[in-house]
C-alpha cells in the first residue's frame, strides 16, 4: 500500500505524472525509514531531515509535516507485514519550463517489507561525491556508477573518496572504521544518517576522531562498518581487497543497537 498525491493505493495501481521533475529530472528528496514493534524509528527527525531539504533546494512541500506524519502511520496501520519499511518522497511537481518547480510539489509515501538482514561486505574505494551530501536527493548516478564499478570488480558495493584519497561515505551509508581502540568517521562532505547519529550519541562510550580515513590507512585497520536506516550495522570484510577479519566490536555495537531498538521509537 502506498500515498501518492492524496490517495491510498496498491502498488499496482500506483502512478505518478511523466510530467513531474522527479520523473524528469530527478529532481526531489526524500527519507527512509523502517520500522520496530510496528512504530517508525526516529520519524520526527526524518521529517524535520525531509523539510530542510526541500527548504534547501526549493522544492515545493505539499504537505505540513503534521500531515505526513498522521500519513506514515496510515499507511503502517494498512500494511499487511508485521514489520516494514517506508519511504518518503517530495519531487518539484510538474513545471512550466520542465525544470523549475512551479506549482505545489507530489509527495509519495511507499511501503514495503523490511528485507533480511544484510551480510558482511566487501567494498572498494571509489572517487566520486554527493552533491549537496546534506540533502537526502534523488540524485543517485555516482552512487549507480560506483556501484556498478564494485560489482565488476567482484565486490558488493563502493566508499566515496575525494582525489585526494579521504574516504567520506559509502554510496547509501555512512562509514566508520576503528583503529586503536578509537572510531573514525568524517564529518564534512556526508550526509550526516540518523543511526550514525544514534550510534555516536547512545552506542560508542570509546575515544572518536572526527575526520575522514585516509585509504592508505586501510591496512592498519582493525574493524570498519557501515551504519544505515535499513540495514543498521554491517561489518566490512575488505576493503580495496585488504581482509578486516575481525567483527568483536562491531558486532557488540550491533546487539547494542538491536537492545535500543527495542526500547525506543521517538
Amino acid at each position: 500500500m502506498n500515498f501518492i498525491n492524496g490517495v491510498y493505493c496498491p502498488t499496482e495501481e500506483s502512478t505518478i505524472s511523466v510530467q513531474d521533475l522527479g520523473f524528469l529530472r530527478g529532481i526531489g528528496v526524500f527519507e527512509y525509514m523502517r520500522t520496530y514493534q510496528k512504530r517508525p524509528f526516529y520519524l520526527q527527525k526524518r521529517l524535520e531531515r525531509l523539510k530542510s531539504s526541500t527548504e534547501t533546494l526549493g522544492i515545493p512541500l505539499s504537505y505540513s509535516i503534521a500531515e505526513i506524519e498522521k500519513i506514515t502511520h496510515a499507511l503502517i496501520e494498512k500494511a499487511p507485514w508485521e514489520e516494514l519499511t517506508l519511504r518518503i518522497l517530495a519531487t518539484g511537481g510538474t513545471s512550466l519550463d520542465g525544470l523549475t518547480p512551479t506549482g505545489g510539489g507530489s509527495l509519495v509515501v511507499l511501503s514495503a517489507p523490511t528485507p533480511a538482514p544484510a551480510e558482511p561486505l566487501r567494498l572498494i574505494t571509489y572517487e566520486a561525491a554527493r552533491y549537496h551530501p546534506e540533502c537526502k536527493t534523488l540524485h543517485y548516478l555516482p552512487a549507480l556508477l560506483a556501484r556498478q564499478k564494485a560489482k565488476q570488480l567482484g565486490a558488493d558495493d563502493a566508499l566515496f573518496c575525494t582525489g585526494n584519497g579521504e574516504i567520506l561515505e559509502a554510496t547509501t551509508a555512512n562509514f566508520f572504521a576503528i583503529k586503536e581502540g578509537v572510531l573514525i568517521t568524517a564529518e564534512q562532505g556526508i550526509l550526516k544518517g540518523i543511526t550514525r547519529q544514534i550510534l555516536l550519541d547512545k552506542l560508542w562510550e570509546g575515544r572518536i576522531e572526527y575526520r575522514p580515513l585516509h585509504r592508505s590507512e586501510i591496512p592498519t585497520l582493525d574493524e570498519a562498518f557501515i551504519t544505515s536506516s535499513i540495514r543498521e550495522i554491517v561489518p566490512i570484510i575488505s576493503i580495496d581487497g585488504h581482509s578486516l577479519p575481525a567483527q568483536t566490536t562491531t558486532n557488540q555495537l550491533i546487539q547494542a543497537f538491536k537492545k535500543l531498538t527495542s526500547q525506543e521509537t521517538c
